[in-house]
């Protein structure tokens, strides 16, 4: 039963999007989007317009004037054509690349018609459907006359498709009606109200055949089944009168009428219609105390809680999340606490779905690389997190995605991609899941790839923690250093990982001081100062840091390099600190100069701070053995300061 442009406009603005027919601070002309959407390319490039869907955007094509700033629209058929036609005319006008809503009254909404009621989705273009075409005040009441007029739009989805956030109206003896939040509703007075901002008890909705009937009830809800809209003109005369229909004996607004509310002024909507509060919100909660009133629901004192009349209805629970107590949260209680209560935390309501398409969407391409991980959005719960856990007989590998962390306004794509990609990160970020990195889905050069594989390696934890996860430390590295790297590719992947970051900053500083501090030494709760730094460091592909678990670096140097006489010659290195054993037994770990091979390295059982080499020297020669890419037992990496050795044959020479 409609979309909001406004709302359109303001998600469209938000993601930094081109507006098809937006010039200027002004309000679109949604010619072009009306258009478009009663395309059969509209159909395909927008394949599921359930409501959770309506305001996910759709790129398309305007001609508009770079030096004035004009746009102008035909035909969404012509407008390439016409567009270079204007250009031949004038350098000036060019093509860009704009975008629309994928965008809707729910099936089966009875509409008057002069043959009698009809069901919303047969409509069809050049249909009859009866309008008001004349409206006047008397007595305190809107009185109406209904004349036919033609449809000239009409456009919705399927019969089975879902909408995750709509409106459940139940008023007069036992009536209900299932609307977008934004449909647009005519008052007795004769003015316009949105359906989120209709209060039972104090509200009234106009009758077709006269006189009003109470609103016993407004919920938010899902609806399974199509939704649809239709229009009798596809140009805006800027008047009411021509635009008001008869849905199920209720009037209401057709579609141009409720796409152009926010252009027309505050005369015809009711008194501060803007600054309403819409339901589900603690302003509504604050302003109607008169109601009885749940997270999701308002209603009638008096007419108290009947059965959902229309089944397809499914009202929004406020019901505690299911999570095992051992799982892994993104930021802690205390942390989504504060983020709750920070009124700087902008939080958008159910009824703003537009984040379901983008966690949708990072699902799928995240499932690709792994598939055995569960993904699984709760879009009702209004806690800020993520949770990583295990579950069931086979201990799959589930990721739980709280909605009310997807309703904060400032985390964009970008970062629910990294916030997705940590959850992930609890699954692999150790050593044992570090080694599935794709040589392949690393836009770097060779040398760099070895160095990430080396540092997933060397700088994970060499412990899991007892339900076998990985630490908050090690996931934020792991994610951004790897899981990001798969599915986001070459400069794309730089784009997503740089916003997505600076997007988590804003979220990370609605958290209190004290709160940040997180815990010194556990890596299950570093500090935000910590975690921004270890995905700071994972960007450039170095090494997790200690404060996320990771050791300290450069902690091993090279102390000396002793030489038996023999054949081959026996060379003694010294550490500092007992070395890996895999790393010390690599040979290609060692250099000499002057040039020499090198035929075995051995780990001195006795004493593992020292190597065995066996090489074959010259006499009376002076050697220079350089080392990399060795570690200690503990994973701490090599002093780049004192990395070599000077010895001669038969004679010992100290470093430095």
């Amino acid at each position: 039963m409609g979309y909001d442009p406004n709302e359109c406009d303001r998600q469209l603005t938000q993601k930094q999007l081109q507006i098809c027919g937006k010039s200027g601070p002004q309000g679109p002309n949604w010619e072009h989007c009306i258009d478009f959407n009663n395309t059969p390319a509209h159909a395909t490039l927008c394949p599921d317009p359930s409501s959770q869907h309506i305001y996910d955007p759709v790129s398309s094509s305007e001609c508009y004037n770079k030096r004035t700033g004009a746009i102008y629209f035909s035909s969404i058929d012509t407008i390439l054509d016409d567009c270079f036609n204007l250009r031949y005319q004038d350098k000036d006008w060019a093509l860009r690349q704009c975008y629309c809503c994928c965008s809707c009254f729910a099936f089966g909404t009875p509409i008057a018609t002069p043959a009698g009621m009809k069901a919303i989705e047969d409509f069809a273009k050049g249909d009859e459907v009866l309008v008001a075409t004349e409206m006047a005040i008397a007595d305190g009441q809107v009185q109406l006359t209904w004349s036919p007029k033609t449809v000239a739009f009409s456009s919705g989805t399927g019969p089975d498709s879902s909408q995750a956030s709509m409106v459940y109206i139940r008023y007069g003896e036992n009536s209900g009606i299932v609307v977008t939040p934004d449909h647009v509703f005519l008052m007795p007075n004769g003015k316009l109200k949105r359906a989120d901002r209709l209060v039972p008890d104090q509200d009234q909705l106009v009758l077709a055949e006269g006189g009003t009937t109470p609103i016993h009830e407004v919920r938010t809800g899902a609806y399974k089944g199509g939704i649809h809209h239709i229009s009798t003109d596809l140009s805006f005369d800027g008047k009411i009168e021509g635009h008001l229909v008869n849905a199920n004996n209720i009037v209401c607004a057709d579609y141009l009428l409720q796409i152009h509310l926010g252009q027309m002024g505050d005369a015809v909507v009711v008194e501060n219609h803007s600054e309403l509060p819409k339901i589900g919100t603690p302003e509504y909660a604050a302003q109607y105390t008169h109601l009885t009133l749940m997270a999701n629901a308002a209603i009638s004192a008096t007419n108290p809680l009947e059965d959902i009349v229309i089944k397809e209805f499914k009202p929004h629970k406020s019901q505690e999340k299911a999570i095992p107590d051992n799982a892994k949260l993104f930021i802690t209680p205390e942390q989504e606490a504060d983020i709750i209560a920070n009124p700087k935390a902008e939080k958008q309501l159910l009824t703003e779905t537009i984040g379901i398409s983008a966690v949708s969407y990072l699902t799928k391409l995240y499932n690709a690389f792994y598939p055995d991980v569960r993904f699984h959005l709760e879009w009702e719960d209004i806690h800020i997190n993520a949770y990583a856990y295990h579950d069931g007989l086979f201990n799959d590998k589930i990721v739980y995605i709280s909605g009310g962390l997807v309703r904060i306004v400032c985390l964009n794509m970008e970062a629910m991609a990294l916030i997705l990609a940590q959850q992930i990160g609890y699954f692999y970020g150790t050593p044992e899941g570090a080694g599935d990195l794709r040589r392949n889905n690393i836009p770097t050069r060779q040398s760099l790839c070895k160095r990430i594989r080396q540092a997933l390696n060397s700088t994970l934890s060499k412990r899991k923690s007892p339900d076998g996860l990985a630490t908050r430390g090690e996931a934020d590295y792991y994610g951004v250093l790897a899981v990001t790297r798969k599915a986001f590719f070459a400069d794309n992947w730089f784009d997503v990982v740089m916003k997505g970051l600076s997007q988590l900053q804003t979220f990370f500083g609605y958290i209190t001081e004290d709160n940040q501090k997180g815990e010194d030494g556990n890596p299950d709760n570093p500090s935000i100062d910590c975690r921004i730094q270890t995905m700071q460091v994972a960007i450039s592909g170095g090494s997790l840091p200690p404060c996320a678990g990771g050791v300290v670096p450069h902690q091993l140097q090279v102390v000396s390099a002793t030489v038996a006489q023999d054949n081959p010659a026996q060379i003694t290195v010294t550490f500092n600190k007992a070395v890996d054993k895999k790393a010390a037994e690599d040979t290609a770990h060692y250099n000499l100069r002057p040039d020499s091979t090198i035929e075995s390295a051995q780990l001195n059982e006795d004493d593992p701070k020292q190597v065995i080499l066996r090489a074959i020297l010259e006499n009376d020669t002076d050697y220079v053995l350089t080392v990399s890419r060795i570690t200690t037992t503990d994973g701490s990496t090599l002093d780049p300061s004192k990395t070599t050795a000077k010895f001669k044959t038969q004679t010992i020479v100290s470093l430095n």
